[in-house]
């Protein structure tokens, strides 16, 4: 009989631990989300007399000598604020070295030991790159690349192992969490046609509209709150980068997304924060980590209410001085390097340098904090181009922060 007594209480606690652990949590879902970490491994960059910025491999303004540091005081945050989730939408690395993601993965590791769940998904710079480089020589040796089945097999403890479901023609998969909400985790890089046509392809594609539908329907059915993420972007962010940046069949996706109520996804890859909406489906596209502003998304799910706010990680240099400073002098730089010439009047520099000021809080997501800079006299000029025409729209948005219904 006490045997009995013993088995019951057994089963009883046994079937309470459960009941807990898959109910709902009254603190809800917490993530942070980030993009385009383009992380390197130290391996190769080991030229300590380099700055690798002033290096011609870094022409675009995001930084890549301080890309590990960045990367680990982004995990430090990680560990302080103990979301639920940690998701990142792709570009992880830097150029799609083997060394480099496994060295990401011993790194989430981490994270996932001090009980958050990391979730990545891959951009085009992930895999199936041809030729990445070791930076460490002047000769750029090339490494091992990464292919789609490594990236699976690398990335296994983050999304994929524990999936609910997988889809069998790419690398998407869903997620589900205890607040009855679905993750879909889409895969919309075209890189395994890299090789057959001899180019690293940036622009992306679902490729399983049929699956991606089966799935919303289920989760529609079920009562899920559905969220999404992707590398590219769902929605237009700048239609003057559209068919590298947005997923070439969008409207179907949006049409799909309009049919079972799905309100938001998170991208990447422009490098740009910036919050695009079409109808009532909005898009946040997290600005790269790299670039001035390093940002991450913080994201609260209460009940249907989806809170987001963008925050920048700063630190001291070993001079002492602000990193942030470092980064906005970088990328501002990088604009007026490659456009201010010595023929020019001081008049066409001084557009230039208004330029290349507007120019890096866009990328920032901040140019509505900055509207004294339309009253600038030169400013005008700049709205000859079409660029800063689409700019100029920016300056009445605030793409820090932004709350839905789910």
């Amino acid at each position: 009989m006490r045997r009995r007594n013993i088995s019951l209480f057994f089963l009883i606690n046994l079937f309470l631990f459960s009941f807990y652990s898959c109910a709902p949590t009254k603190e809800g879902t917490t993530f942070i989300v980030v993009s385009d970490t383009h992380y390197l491994t130290k391996e190769y960059m080991n030229d300590p007399l380099r700055n690798y910025d002033e290096d011609p491999i870094a022409t675009d303004g995001k930084t890549v000598q301080y890309n590990r540091e960045l990367f680990n005081e982004l995990l430090n945050k990680v560990k302080k604020e103990k979301p639920t989730y940690f998701i990142v939408t792709g570009d992880i690395s830097y150029n799609g070295d083997y060394k480099s993601h496994v060295e990401i993965a011993s790194k989430l590791q981490e994270i996932k030991e001090e009980g958050i769940i990391p979730l990545v998904i891959p951009g085009n710079h992930d895999t199936e790159i041809e030729n990445p480089r070791d930076y460490s020589s002047k000769q750029y040796p090339s490494v091992k690349n990464t292919t789609i089945e490594e990236f699976e097999e690398i990335y296994q403890e983050f999304g994929y192992k524990d999936a609910l479901y997988r889809d069998s023609n790419s690398l998407s998969y869903i997620v589900e969490t205890s607040n009855d909400e679905w993750l879909f985790m889409m895969d919309t890089t075209t890189n395994r046609y890299n090789y057959e046509f001899g180019e690293n392809f940036v622009y992306g594609k679902i490729f399983s509209l049929p699956w991606l539908e089966e799935k919303l329907m289920e989760a529609t059915k079920k009562g899920k709150k559905i969220i999404s993420f992707s590398h590219h972007s769902m929605v237009s962010h700048n239609p003057l980068y559209d068919t590298s940046f947005l997923v070439s069949n969008y409207k179907d996706v949006q049409k799909l997304y309009k049919k079972y109520n799905v309100k938001i996804n998170f991208s990447g890859h422009l490098h740009i924060q910036h919050i695009a909406q079409e109808e009532e489906l909005y898009d946040i596209c997290s600005s790269s980590l790299l670039d001035y502003g390093n940002r991450y998304g913080k994201v609260i799910v209460q009940g249907n209410k989806l809170t987001y706010n963008s925050k920048t990680i700063d630190f001291k240099m070993e001079d002492g001085s602000s990193f942030s400073d470092y980064s906005f002098t970088l990328f501002n730089n990088m604009y007026l390097n490659k456009r201010i010439r010595d023929d020019m009047s001081e008049e066409e520099k001084e557009i230039v340098r208004l330029q290349a000021l507007v120019n890096t809080y866009y990328f920032d997501g901040s140019t509505y904090l900055h509207k004294n800079l339309k009253k600038r006299n030169e400013y005008q000029k700049l709205m000859e181009n079409a660029y800063f025409q689409e700019i100029d729209k920016s300056f009445s948005s605030n793409h820090h922060k932004v709350k839905i219904s789910l």
